[in-house]
Order: structure tokens, then sequence, then C-alpha cells
């Protein structure tokens, strides 16, 4: 039974390699079928030996390196924000809101934009509220 969640996003294949093998006293390349693990996004594989290793390698390539696969936070998590984003557009125009995805640049930038428009002191960001 598969319990970790990498079953959802790598799956375990068969593929044939080149192996050297010692036969007749002599290296001779031959072919063997080898159980491999396979990315679901960008097909890469892995060693996929349930008796030696775990799921360490697949988990830290799908929430780190692999380039095609997409968080479920970046789908699902979405914030208002503005179209606009610098301190000097007009406090006066309503800007266009859209729902897009979080960043941290953004969320600076917008705050320091709360402060320095609606003129609040910094000891706002000391207020319980602020801490959550």
């Amino acid at each position: 039974m598969r319990r970790s969640w990498v079953w959802n996003h790598v799956s375990k294949c068969t593929i044939k390699e080149a192996k050297e093998v010692m036969k007749e006293g002599k290296m001779q390349k031959v072919e063997v079928e080898v159980l491999k693990a396979k990315c679901n996004y960008c097909g890469q594989f892995f060693a996929c030996d349930p008796s030696a290793s775990g799921t360490s390698t697949y988990s830290k390539h799908i929430l780190r390196v692999c380039k095609k696969h997409v968080r479920n936070d970046e789908i699902h998590q979405k914030v208002l924000g503005s179209s606009t984003s610098s301190i000097f557009a007009s406090a006066y125009i309503n800007p266009l809101f859209l729902a897009k995805g979080w960043s941290q640049d953004e969320s600076v930038t917008g705050f320091v934009e709360f402060i320095v428009i609606d003129e609040m002191p910094f000891g706002v960001v000391e207020k319980e509220g602020f801490e959550g």
C-alpha cells in the first residue's frame, strides 16, 4: 500500500537499461529491466528500490526542482490585489482589483503603500492585529 503523498506525483515503471556484466571472461553489454520512479510532470527518472530507499528524493524533486509541477497553493490560494502597484499612483483613482497568487515582494509593496498613502504611523506594525 502506498502511504506517501509523493505517489500522487510519481509513478513506478520498468525501463530497459544497458548494463555491463562479466560473461565468459569478457565484459559484455546486456539489456536489463530496471524498476524506476518517473516524475508525472517532467518525466525525470529516479532509482526505485523499495527495500533500500524512501521517498525523500521524490518529494525534494517535486517541491524544489521540478519546473513543470504547479503547487496546490499556487493554484488555489488567491489574494485580492490591485492592478497598479506603484506608491506614486493617485489615491483618488480606484484601481482595478484582481485575484492573484501571493507574493512576498507584492505584500511588502502593498504594506508600504498602506503606510504612505494613508499616512499611517509606523507603530501600526506593533499592534496585536498585525502580528497574526
